[in-house]
């Protein structure tokens, strides 16, 4: 089962596809399966998206009951 990460960004859209790029492959080298998908924090509704973990780069505009990560 893969978990679903999202990565909000208030920041740049080159920001959120390195992120995005480098949690991915982090994960997949370390044996973790995951869905990482990039969003705009401003955007987002983060119930409709129903992610395992939230990585925040930006302003905390987050509200979910998920682990979020700074």
């Amino acid at each position: 089962m893969k978990n679903k990460v999202i990565v909000a960004t208030g920041t740049s859209q080159h920001k959120m596809e390195f992120a995005v790029d480098y949690i991915r492959q982090y994960l997949e080298k370390n044996g973790y399966p995951a869905d990482v998908e990039g969003v705009n924090v401003y955007e987002a509704d983060f119930r409709a998206l129903n992610p395992d973990v939230i990585v925040l780069i930006g302003p905390n505009k987050v509200d979910i009951d998920r682990p979020v990560v700074m």
